[in-house]
């Protein structure tokens, strides 16, 4: 009777043995499982949040900087350009830019300042954005007359570490009158 008793118990312990490494197996597999889904649910949160940070507002308040960095001149700051558009662009957007760097002083004062901007936003994808911008200026040389001038200019831009930059810059010509 002994010997049935210590047979049935091995029996048990076996099958409790077999169990407990059946269900080990299937936690790390449940483990494995929710490692994919928390990547995923990171990868959502993160796209979810280009998409709030892709805004008109944001967009546009970072094409204005640029645009102003950019095209708005007064030499007798003597303000190198690549250094004032460089917070504002990626290495790319000032590449393409093929601006030349501020030597001697000018003598001839020239002053050039945004009289009024409208901006259009279009949003391409969470991290990428269009702005096509109409852009008047005003340019004095030697403090005479001021000559208004009217741009069109299209930007792109991207989101890199949460801010958005300058990646492509387009002149558009002028259409003729007819």
């Amino acid at each position: 009777m002994l010997k049935k008793i210590v047979i049935a118990l091995s029996l048990l312990l076996l099958l409790s043995i077999a169990s407990n490494g059946l269900l080990w197996a299937r936690i790390s597999e449940v483990r494995e499982n929710l490692r994919e889904e928390k990547k995923a649910k990171d990868k959502a949160i993160e796209t979810l949040v280009d998409y709030k940070n892709n805004t008109d507002a944001k967009v546009k308040g970072a094409a204005e900087k640029f645009l102003k960095a950019f095209l708005e001149v007064d030499s007798k700051n003597n303000e190198d350009p690549k250094e004032k558009i460089k917070p504002y662009t990626t290495e790319k957007g000032r590449e393409q830019l093929q601006i030349p760097s501020r030597g001697e002083k000018l003598k001839t004062e020239v002053k050039i300042v945004i009289s009024d901007m409208t901006l259009y936003y279009s949003q391409k994808s969470p991290d990428t954005a269009n702005i096509l911008a109409d852009v008047k200026r005003k340019t004095s040389i030697n403090e005479a007359a001021e000559v208004e001038s009217q741009d069109f200019i299209e930007l792109q831009l991207v989101q890199k570490n949460g801010k958005w930059l300058v990646d492509n810059t387009k002149l558009i010509p002028k259409l003729k009158s007819e």
